[in-house]
């Protein structure tokens, strides 16, 4: 078995097998989520607007992101696939194929790079990009259309660092703008640059002053992202501090930083969702709750234990150039990719699984790196076995994952019970079923999210329409008015306005389509309404 690993050829065509394998099933996927926002509705893309999409146009609900080269990428996918998804899961698929063939020429070309020689470390390509390219926590990467989009920025990532690694540097540069402006999360490649010549290369100090002067084109397209970023959209974030405090939103991913490694190591409970130590959900806006982070505090043992493991993978980074300088390498390579993540400029999710994609080059390296260290002292057949079935199994959770991702629902579904703390999984669900005329089981949804947290005021609004469907008047109107009482919206008010018109009380939802036209002067409905009352009351 050992010798079928040991030609190249075969080593590339088992990682490709594999990994197309691991993801045959998207194709009978449907748009999900945010597919929707960019895919059906965005007028930008469909009329391949160049300047709207160039200068930062975004559908409605992403204002502040700039991704050109993505959005130039919708547009064009638009004009051959329309709103069909199967074009679309088949970029997802090339992606991570193109970006699972670049991992392992880039550990090859380290390899050559730090001149081992010995068989074993022939398999480190092979095992990397086969950790990879299976694991199961890059299914939402993938899976999900409007993240793979994103990953295109990997790729390009990816192509710039093998281009740096074999000395074509304006190949490189030419592969990092393209990433810059395809997906901001990229904007760390300059730093893994310095990490490969600290780590692997071991400059002089006069090499690596030279190397330095090459690395500043890198930031001069970091430098023009921001400014062009910052022109469009007039902001360089998408969200705020958690409780408006960059002390807080830190302690907060520090616990953050202990669950991306978790589900590094053990990718068993994968979500849309989570939830963090203290009862924190990862989705963020409306679904956390304030007085949970103001709780927040340094001597949490949750706490400590992140800056504890940040520290100590820093410390080993450092430590084990001289002797270990692809594990060396591997923990900066994670720990730099991974701080776009970190909420230093603030994103609108807490923490999410797609942020590991390019980080997890680094987590795979290194454990590739560890089966070859360990060969050495361990019966080699054993430990392929090992290393084998849980490459396997991950591969296994990965098929399992991908049909989570087959439909809202299914999504949803499957937050709801892995992060049932999650006001805002509940909630999602519940629209579904709303949308589709299940109303007793939207209903139980809604209740399920104001268990969480009682002033969830989305679902106070769409419980009151369930039981206005459901002809439950008295509980309709409860529910608008504790609604309204929690966050003065006008759609609650409009509700509020036909529970009054069933019970046949025409002046009081006179007044309230009036105080929906105030909140909102443009709402059609509530004026036809008024119309209607005003007529009915001049025919009698």
């Amino acid at each position: 078995m050992i010798n079928l690993f040991q030609s190249q050829k075969n080593q590339i065509f088992i990682i490709i097998a594999l990994t197309l394998l691991s993801y045959s099933t998207i194709f009978a996927n449907q748009l999900v989520i945010d597919d929707f926002d960019f895919i059906v509705n965005w007028e930008s893309s469909h009329q391949l607007n160049l300047i709207n999409l160039i200068t930062g146009d975004q559908p409605g609900g992403h204002e502040g992101v700039y991704r050109p080269l993505r959005s130039l990428l919708y547009g064009v996918y638009y004009q051959i696939f329309g709103t069909n998804p199967l074009g679309y899961h088949l970029h997802s698929l090339l992606v991570h194929l193109i970006s699972t063939i670049l991992v392992y020429l880039i550990i090859q070309s380290l390899v050559k790079t730090l001149r081992l020689q010995s068989l074993l470390s022939h398999y480190l390509p092979f095992l990397t990009s086969l950790l990879f390219g299976l694991h199961p926590i890059h299914t939402e990467a993938i899976t999900y259309i409007a993240a793979s989009m994103e990953m295109t920025g990997v790729v390009f990532f990816l192509s710039s660092f093998l281009m740096y690694q074999r000395d074509k540097k304006l190949l490189s540069i030419l592969f990092a703008l393209l990433a810059f402006f395809t997906y901001e999360m990229t904007l760390t490649l300059p730093f893994v640059l310095w990490a490969y010549d600290f780590s692997i290369r071991k400059l002089s100090f006069q090499r690596k002053f030279d190397y330095l002067k090459g690395k500043l084109v890198y930031f001069l397209g970091i430098l023009v992202f921001f400014l062009l970023k910052l022109s469009f959209t007039h902001n360089l974030n998408r969200g705020e501090y958690l409780a408006d405090s960059f002390y807080l939103t830190a302690l907060v991913m520090l616990k953050a930083f202990v669950k991306y490694l978790e589900l590094l190591s053990l990718p068993i409970n994968l979500s849309l969702v989570h939830i963090l130590p203290g009862g924190i959900p990862t989705l963020g806006g409306v679904d956390i709750k304030k007085q949970l982070i103001d709780q927040e505090s340094l001597l949490d043992p949750s706490v400590l234990l992140g800056l504890i493991l940040a520290l100590g993978l820093v410390f080993l980074a450092f430590k084990l150039k001289e002797f270990y300088p692809l594990i060396s390498f591997g923990l900066f390579w994670f720990l730099i990719t991974l701080i776009p993540a970190s909420q230093i400029i603030p994103l609108q999710v807490v923490m999410g699984e797609k942020y590991l994609y390019l980080p997890s080059v680094g987590f795979a390296l290194v454990i590739g790196y560890l089966f070859v260290f360990l060969s050495k002292k361990v019966n080699l057949k054993v430990l392929t076995t090992i290393y084998l079935l849980v490459v396997l199994g991950y591969m296994a959770l990965t098929v399992t994952y991908n049909q989570v991702w087959k439909t809202p629902e299914f999504i949803w579904l499957n937050a709801s019970l892995k992060a049932n703390q999650s006001a805002s999984a509940h909630y999602n669900l519940a629209a579904i079923y709303q949308s589709e005329g299940q109303l007793i089981k939207a209903k139980e949804e809604y209740l399920s999210a104001l268990e969480v947290d009682s002033e969830y005021h989305p679902a106070l609004n769409n419980l009151g329409f369930v039981y206005l469907n459901l002809n439950d008047l008295p509980r309709a109107k409860a529910t608008f008015e504790k609604a309204i009482f929690i966050k003065d919206f006008y759609p609650m008010h409009y509700g509020l306005a036909l529970v009054y018109k069933a019970q046949n009380n025409l002046d009081q939802a006179l007044v309230e389509y009036q105080k929906t036209l105030i909140l909102n002067p443009n709402f059609s409905q509530a004026k036809q309404e008024i119309e209607l009352i005003q007529y009915q009351k001049s025919r009698n």
